[in-house]
């Protein structure tokens, strides 16, 4: 399955390269997320859904009807100089935009998350969980720079709140981590 995956991807690129005519192709974050539009993806930019949201929904749809699935997704990230330390800018920058791929999938009985960072061929994530979650709300703090958010989780305990979550990934205590990889995640103004 994760070279079948790697093909695909592999062979959306290929062709992405093949496509473009005025010279050489632009294979940076830019460039891929400039295809990724154009093509069956969902996309976010900077936790921002911009595209693919009947795609995603009727992935969805599907995945809670029992019926295999699967669907492709882009996230892609810029560095805004103005929300980081001047020493992390620097240290990062060259980083930055990236563009991270993925193919989710669902058998019927579980989810598989791959990952490929668009700058490398190497898999970056491959993992499989039992349950995928929907949460949506609002921000905990007022200072927040969105006002609600609309997220999907894979997780391996259906009883989870999205609290939970959060509330593991920032604490000190060992155990309290939730394991739980975010697919979908939307900030909305």
């Amino acid at each position: 399955m994760v070279k079948r995956s790697f093909f695909i991807i592999l062979a959306a690129l290929c062709l992405f390269l093949s496509a473009c005519s005025a010279g050489t192709p632009d294979t940076s974050a830019d460039g891929v997320l400039n295809q990724v539009k154009k093509e069956d993806y969902v996309v976010f930019e900077d936790l921002r859904l911009t595209s693919g949201k009947r795609i995603w929904n009727k992935f969805y749809r599907t995945a809670m009807e029992g019926d295999h699935c699967s669907v492709n997704i882009a996230h892609y990230y810029t560095l805004d100089k103005n929300s980081v330390s001047e020493e992390y800018y620097e240290a990062e920058k060259d980083n930055y935009p990236v563009i991270y791929l993925a193919e989710l999938s669902f058998d019927g009985n579980e989810y598989n998350i791959k990952v490929w960072n668009s700058n490398k061929t190497e898999l970056d994530t491959d993992r499989t969980y039992k349950y995928l979650m929907h949460y949506t709300g609002e921000p905990n703090s007022p200072d927040a720079v969105f006002s609600s958010y609309d997220n999907y989780v894979l997780v391996n305990d259906n009883t989870v709140t999205y609290e939970d979550i959060q509330w593991g990934m920032y604490s000190s205590q060992l155990g309290d981590y939730i394991d739980h990889y975010s697919v979908y995640i939307d900030h909305i103004d």
